[in-house]
Parts: C-alpha cells; sequence; structure tokens
C-alpha cells in the first residue's frame, strides 16, 4: 500500500490511488470499499469488519504451508539450484497460519458482540442506554479472563471514527516484529542444507538459464514476479509499517506475537523439504 504517511492507520482510506498499479492490490481497495458500504448501508450495519492480512505462513504445530505460495516455493528451490538470494534488509514478518485464524476468530466475535449491543441499543434503549458505548475489549487476558470478554467504554481511535462518520472497524492481522531479517533466516538454513547466497539479480538469471535449459519447477511460474529482484542494488525507499494499537486491544491473539526463530523456521523447512 503506497499510503504517504507512515505507519499506514487502520481506518479506511478513500484514494484509489494508495493502492499499487497491480491489479491484486487495486481489488483490495475495491473489496474494502464494498465491505464499507454493506457496513453502512445496508442490513449488515454494524455485522461488518475489514481484516488486512500480512503474510501468512506455515502453522506453530508442524509448519505446513500454502505450496502455491512465493515463500515456500523460493524456499524449495535450493534444493535444485543450490543458492538463495540475499534480499537485504527483508524482514520476516511472517503471521503463523493458525495464529492468524485464531486472530481472525476473535475479531469477528468482537464484531458481532458490539454490533449485537448497537442493535439493541437502537432497538430498545436509544443512545442513553448503557450498551450503546460499550465496546469488545478483551485487554485482561489472551482468553477474556473467567468471565469472559471485559468491556471497556471503547478508545480514543473508536471516538474518532464516531466523529467522521466512520464506522467500519479496520484491522490489522500481522506479525509487526520488525526482526529477524531474512539473512539471519538464510544462516539457520544452512544449518540444514549445502547452498550459497549470491545476489538477488544472480539468483533471477539463474533460473531464467535453468528454465530455458529445460528444467521443470512450479517456483518458474512466477519468474515475472521475482524480475523485479533485478532491481535489489536500487534504492526502494524504507517499507511501511501498519499500525496495530486498535488491533491489539481487540484480538487478544495478536498481542503476544513473538519474533520468527529458529525452532519455527526448522518446522516450516522440514516440512517444505517432504513435500515440495
Amino acid at each position: 500500500m503506497a499510503y504517504p504517511s507512515d505507519p499506514i492507520p487502520e481506518e479506511m482510506v478513500n484514494d484509489p490511488s494508495v493502492a499499487s498499479p497491480l491489479g491484486y492490490s487495486r481489488s483490495k481497495w475495491v473489496a474494502e470499499h464494498i465491505c464499507e458500504a454493506a457496513n453502512t448501508k445496508t442490513a449488515l450495519r454494524g455485522r461488518v469488519s475489514i481484516f488486512r492480512v500480512g503474510q501468512l505462513a506455515g502453522d506453530t504445530q508442524q509448519g505446513v504451508w500454502n505450496t502455491k505460495e512465493a515463500w515456500p516455493m523460493m524456499l524449495s528451490l535450493v534444493k535444485t539450484t543450490r543458492t538463495l538470494p540475499d534480499l537485504m534488509d527483508e524482514t520476516l514478518d511472517w503471521l503463523p497460519v493458525d495464529t492468524a485464524a485464531m486472530a481472525l476468530m476473535q475479531g469477528m466475535s468482537c464484531q458481532h458482540e458490539n454490533g449485537l449491543v448497537e442493535r439493541i441499543s437502537a432497538t430498545e434503549g436509544g443512545p442513553d442506554d448503557v450498551g450503546e458505548s460499550r465496546k469488545c475489549d478483551e485487554t485482561k487476558s489472551a482468553d477474556g479472563g473467567p468471565d469472559g470478554p471485559q468491556w471497556s467504554n471503547g478508545s480514543k481511535s473508536d471516538a474518532k471514527d464516531q466523529a467522521s462518520g466512520s464506522v467500519t472497524d479496520v484491522l490489522h492481522l500481522l506479525n509487526a516484529r520488525e526482526n529477524p531479517k531474512w539473512i539471519q533466516m538464510l544462516h539457520w538454513l544452512q544449518q540444514e542444507v549445502d547452498f550459497e547466497i549470491i545476489r538477488a539479480r544472480e539468483w533471477v538469471e539463474q533460473l531464467e538459464r535453468l528454465e530455458q535449459d529445460g528444467h521443470t519447477h512450479p517456483a518458474f511460474n512466477l519468474l515475472g514476479l521475482w524480475q523485479s529482484l533485478k532491481d535489489d542494488e536500487t534504492d526502494k525507499g524504507e517499507k511501511k509499517t501498519f499500525a496495530t494499537g486498535r488491533t491489539a486491544t481487540k484480538i487478544p491473539a495478536l498481542r503476544d506475537v513473538g519474533s520468527i526463530d529458529e525452532q519455527y523456521f526448522l518446522k516450516i523447512w522440514r516440512w517444505i523439504d517432504a513435500n515440495m
């Protein structure tokens, strides 16, 4: 997302130019606005939230990852090329898929509670009803404590949304950690596999030669995507971050998400090695 400031806020962005030129990115911008319209202009009012999901990765138990994703495809190529690219300061901001699933369930439950309170208030109590201002806030513990989810009178950002007329929750489901970097992960992998770390440009050119020589691998289908890695010496600017303050107050599962560590990565690698 080409948002003009940093971090990217947990709110709707009305300017379509913030989406990258890729149709994939633009479709997400359109989908967000369809969801907002459903939440503000239809009978679904108060029942729709928008979840911006970061890079999902293998689950925490077995490391199982979608075999069609770019990252596992790239890693699986090491068995063919005996090389992997140095992606400079690329951050391993991966979110385990089972953690993301729990976070999504918690976010949806929170939205359901808020929507239910809003509908009851509008039907029975009006603006003076105690339920009108209650917001789902499970800040006391990851499971809501023995008495279930806790409640507060809403955050400053909630009040700001109401004042600006925006009533659709926008939550960022991602791993906000800035470490480790890609190069650290390559060093972990070198303890398992003998391979060379080379410049990204050289790696892409190696793939192009292999494809021309008749070698086959599902990852070759992503060569068009990886062509941009040839510009590895170009200053790409500082990577934008995503605000997560509001999301953390509503979704306990994301509060304690830690940095990717070697143990978790090796689960992923061993699954890739056995299945791709």
